[in-house]
């Protein structure tokens, strides 16, 4: 007759303490990516809402202001124009910034909102019914505790057209720039 023969106490608790030990070691990592994709969500969140504020200026013939309120931390469309978050554009939809990013930009003291038209402190993109900024353009910027830097960027009045680029120490730049691929802090 066989015996079957188990684990020992021993075993199972070394194998308990590598698994923990592995976890130790992967949970930065993976808080650092899950910061990197909400900041990253964040910026695409706000590309989005840009474009989709451009569409409707053209759509309802009529202009469209989206505005960032820096002491709240949002964006939203300001379908008065009266630079406020008023009820009716609360439903409309409004982007608020997820724990661990905020609006900033490089160096850390930067004005996280760069160009677009400004009054009473607050920064709006005005998108006209020709699909057209009313301004030359400008860019919303977002940071996040571990350095890293996205700009949410208009460049032409013309076109409108709205990119997402990060901060590489020295410049602003597209995804795949120079066939360079983003580089993140950690």
């Amino acid at each position: 007759m066989t015996k079957s023969r188990g684990f020992t106490l021993v075993e199972l608790l070394v194998t308990v303490a590598v698994a923990v030990l592995a976890l130790l070691l992967l949970v930065p990592a993976l808080q650092s990516i899950f910061e990197r994709r909400r900041l990253q969500g964040t910026a695409e969140q706000a590309l989005a809402y840009l474009r989709q504020a451009r569409y409707e200026a053209i759509q309802r013939n009529r202009a469209v202001a989206v505005t960032v309120d820096e002491v709240a931390g949002v964006l939203f469309r300001d379908l008065d124009g009266d630079g406020s978050l008023d009820p009716a554009e609360r439903q409309e939809g409004t982007i608020a910034l997820p724990e661990g990013v905020e609006l900033g930009g490089p160096p850390a003291d930067a004005d996280p909102v760069v160009g677009f038209t400004e009054s009473d402190g607050r920064h709006s993109a005005v998108f006209l019914p020709t699909g057209t900024l009313a301004d030359d353009g400008g860019a919303f910027r977002l940071r996040d505790a571990d350095g890293n830097w996205l700009e949410v960027r208009i460049l032409d009045r013309r076109t409108a057209i709205a990119e997402l680029r990060k901060w590489d120490g020295t410049a602003w730049r597209r995804q795949d720039e120079g066939g360079r691929r983003w580089n993140w802090e950690s």
